[in-house]
């Protein structure tokens, strides 16, 4: 009989799916090529192939496969069966497959479900499902079998084969649970020769590829409440081992017939009991396999000695899951794990120079912010390789599920938002889900700055309704002027509280005195040297610590009421991560100096508004690209996920370029219309007249367009940018007497592209938007370029040329409809 087995797509924009095989199916940022091998898959496959049956396995996910593309290989392999692994986070979606595999193999072929689904092993799953003919109850390699068997054989009555939920007529039937297999030396390996083998990477401690993935055990006696395959896929805590003899077999045969150089066991938990590990690395030793492995496993349950013979053997890296700094908490969720004991472990194995990866849950059950903070404190004093910070994410039928529930500690119960990276659907008594979410993200942006040798931010546990804003001035000895009416008007906001912070960009002592003298709760942040405004700026975020951050310019002077309505707005959008202000030019009354800044496609920059008339479309509040970083507010949140200002830019764009990482992840920009500032502008130096910041915004454009520009913009609108640099390069030339720093910005900046290149890896890899949407954003703000006012030859022509750049880039650039005629080059000198 003709059987496909099928892991189907599931992906997001940014993101691919991580399911069969996995212990708790996730995203991954489509940058990586982490994926572990579907043993769930590849078992099964075996058993059926030395059954005489002919076998098709199609695995969607690790070939990032689309639906089409998954349809056609359906269509392909002309099954006579088809089981698709399914799980509780990508159960929608995996409905939504099923419906378009049924249209394509007819009503004649059977279509079953297998994998990490609880609710799907119950009858009313089954009777709900149309198209679907089968569910197969946890650990499946035997149900499979028999059930395709019985098939085969015209059986009609299944009530026998245990794990199957089936259709018998118009009842749906539900056999009792088959027993975990306990003879495991009895299963033929894993079908690798039906997978793409080149997909699967799991490499800790970065043991050497080509790497293979294998099993020696099943099963784990533990009993962590929160564990979803020993609960549901085992449905039990029997620990189950292939003997030592067939387990080096196989990796002698990996190594030799495969031409692989390293093994990572990916099992449930490796290394219970020192005796039968001693044993197995004796045996490789013995047989000369000079192959480097890695295995996952507990940090309590192997003896220094133990490790020691591993070592010996080949061992290079181990994983570890800890979850927590509280033993409390540890203690609750029934991990029966000594915290001393993992500190013990990583020190044993650092001294024999094995590689440590360590993973970390938050929001378990016992929570708080102290506890979250004292769990990255952890991490950071074991200090390991590698870690892995995520969300405890519950799944049905397993204790942790039952006590949120019990509880009413559960937040939602829409699988899609069940990832456990990015989302959390818990909270605790004393934190709310969002509060647990922010501080994972910060977490995991804070530890990737670590290991890049950055300073990263530390994250921080806000509640979810503060309205606690700490205010950013970075300033210079030279502000004298006007710092002090800056201060003076931000002496006006009543409400929300406030935090001052003003950090003088590399000192200034006798300045700072003086404004202390006047504002004694005003926080002095020093930096040593000129670090510039991206570099003050961070200082000065570092030091705040409150969950909103806003950022002022030394030479702006807020209305009353300006905190105010950016919280307000941030408190009624929790997707914005900023805000950006209604910036008024100083000493040109009536007159817009931004509203936000918006992005084209070709890499222009502009203040939105700069120059118009105050009034009109300024007067309500909507979405914009970006937030003008001379006054703007920023979710500590969004900080901690995207990161700080890139210090490499100095000033200039680096506004543009944090706005442009924070949509790539996702976030939002509100601009707020009562949050009024008005902003002196130009005053350190005059902007486009002077050389340095001509430099800077033209080596800037690049390094934005390199970093952040998806693959498939830059390429539709190469030919636009490269005509844009050349016309500004002749404008600077010949009007504003600075050609030659604008070239040398240009110069600049192609010198420094490999630095660019490298931190693109880094904001493409993480991102959360696709390249369809990011386009999207980018259209819709060239549509406030267009909304801009003007008039005469000199506007015609600028319209003229905006428009062609538009056209060059590709469709969806317009006039909105009953807009004045616009003038769009009229925010020429606008960046801010």
């Amino acid at each position: 009989m003709r059987v496909l087995i099928a892991n189907p797509p599931w992906s997001r924009p940014g993101y691919y799916g991580v399911r069969a095989g996995s212990r708790w199916p996730h995203f991954e940022a489509e940058a990586l090529d982490y994926c572990p091998f579907p043993f769930s898959m590849a078992y099964p496959a075996s058993a059926l192939e030395a059954a005489g049956h002919e076998v098709s396995l199609v695995d969607a996910c690790a070939e990032r496969m689309d639906r089409p593309a998954f349809l056609d290989r359906v269509t392909a392999a002309s099954p006579e069966v088809v089981v698709m692994e399914v799980s509780t986070p990508s159960i929608v979606e995996d409905l939504e497959t099923l419906s378009q595999v049924r249209a394509r193999v007819g009503a004649g072929v059977p279509v079953v479900f297998a994998g990490l689904h609880e609710r799907m092993f119950r009858p009313d799953f089954l009777a709900a499902a149309s198209g679907l003919d089968a569910v197969f109850a946890g650990e499946y390699d035997d149900t499979l079998l028999e059930w395709v068997d019985a098939r085969e054989r015209g059986r009609r009555d299944l009530s026998g084969i245990r794990g199957l939920v089936w259709r018998e007529g118009s009842e749906v039937r539900a056999n009792p649970r088959r027993d975990s297999i306990p003879d495991l030396d009895r299963l033929p390996w894993p079908a690798r020769h039906l997978l793409p083998m080149e997909r699967y990477h799991d490499e800790p401690g970065g043991i050497p590829r080509p790497s293979v993935q294998m099993w020696a055990s099943r099963g784990c006696p533990y009993r962590c409440s929160f564990c979803a395959w020993p609960q549901i896929t085992y449905g039990d805590n029997k620990y189950r081992v292939r003997s030592v003899e067939r387990v080096v077999d196989e990796m002698e045969s990996m190594v030799a017939d495969w031409g692989y150089r390293s093994v990572y066991f990916d099992d449930d938990t490796f290394n219970m009991g020192d005796r039968r590990c001693v044993a197995l690395a004796r045996e490789v030793r013995r047989r000369g396999l000079g192959v480097e492995w890695a295995f996952m496993g507990r940090a309590d349950t192997s003896s220094p000695r133990a490790i020691e013979e591993m070592v010996a053997s080949g061992l290079r890296a181990v994983k570890f899951g800890v979850e927590s700094a509280e033993q409390g908490i540890i203690d609750h969720v029934d991990k029966r794990l000594d915290l001393g004991k993992v500190r013990e472990a990583v020190a044993a194995c650092r001294s024999l120079g094995v590689k440590v990866h360590l993973t970390f849950m938050f929001g378990l059950p016992g929570e708080t912010r102290e506890s979250m903070e004292s769990t990255v404190a952890l991490a950071r004093e074991l200090d390991p390789d590698s870690l892995q910070m995520t969300i405890a994410t519950p799944f049905p039928g397993s204790r942790y599920w039952e006590e949120l529930v019990e509880k009413g500690h559960l937040t939602s119960e829409d699988f899609n938002r069940f990832d456990g990276f990015r989302s959390a659907v818990v909270r605790t008594e004393a934190l709310e889900a969002e509060e647990i979410q922010a501080f994972v993200l910060g977490a995991q942006r804070e530890w990737e700055a670590r290991k890049r040798g950055q300073e990263g931010l530390r994250p921080q546990a806000h509640a979810a309704t503060s309205r606690r804003v700490s205010v950013v001035i970075p300033t210079h000895e030279g502000a004298g002027e006007w710092l002090p009416q800056c201060l003076s008007a931000l002496g006006e906001q009543r409400e929300p509280p406030v935090e001052w912070i003003a950090v003088f960009d590399g000192g200034a002592a006798e300045l700072a005195r003086y404004v202390k003298s006047v504002h004694p709760h005003l926080r002095v942040v020093e930096t040593e040297g000129r670090r510039g405004f991206a570099g003050a700026a961070n200082a000065g975020i570092r030091a705040a610590t409150s969950p909103f951050v806003a950022l002022l310019n030394d030479d702006a002077e807020p209305e009353p009421g300006w905190t105010r309505a950016m919280v307000d707005a941030a408190l009624a959008f929790p997707e914005a991560g900023m805000v950006a202000c209604r910036v008024l030019r100083k000493g040109e009354e009536g007159q817009v100096d931004s509203a936000g800044h918006g992005l084209t496609r070709w890499g222009y920059a502009f203040n939105i508004g700069s120059g118009e008339p105050d009034g009109g479309r300024f007067e309500a509040d909507r979405e914009v690209f970006g937030a003008v970083g001379c006054a703007a507010l920023y979710r500590r949140a969004m900080l901690e996920d995207v990161g700080l200002f890139d210090e490499a830019m100095e000033a200039y764009l680096e506004d543009v370029d944090l706005s442009v990482r924070a949509r790539l992840r996702g976030w939002g920009c509100r601009y707020a219309a009562g949050a009024v500032v008005r902003h002196r502008g130009s005053a350190s130096y005059r902007f486009p007249r002077d050389a340095w910041p001509v430099e800077r915004v033209a080596r800037n454009q690049v390094r934005l367009a390199l970093k952040g520009m998806p693959r498939a913009v830059l390429a539709r609108s190469a030919v636009p940018a490269a005509l844009f640099q050349a016309g500004l390069l002749a404008r600077r030339a010949a009007v504003d007497r600075q050609g030659a720093a604008h070239a040398r910005g240009l110069l600049r900046a192609v010198a420094d592209a490999a630095d660019a290149v490298k931190a693109r890896k880094g904001v493409l890899g993480a991102r959360r938007l696709g390249d369809a949407d990011f386009e999207a954003l980018l259209r819709r703000s060239e549509e406030d370029l267009l909304l801009a006012t003007g008039a005469g030859v000199r506007g015609a022509a600028r319209r003229g040329w905006h428009r062609a750049l538009s056209g060059l880039s590709g469709p969806g650039m317009e006039t909105p409809r009953g807009a004045a005629e616009p003038d769009p080059l009229l925010q020429w000198e606008s960046i801010s």
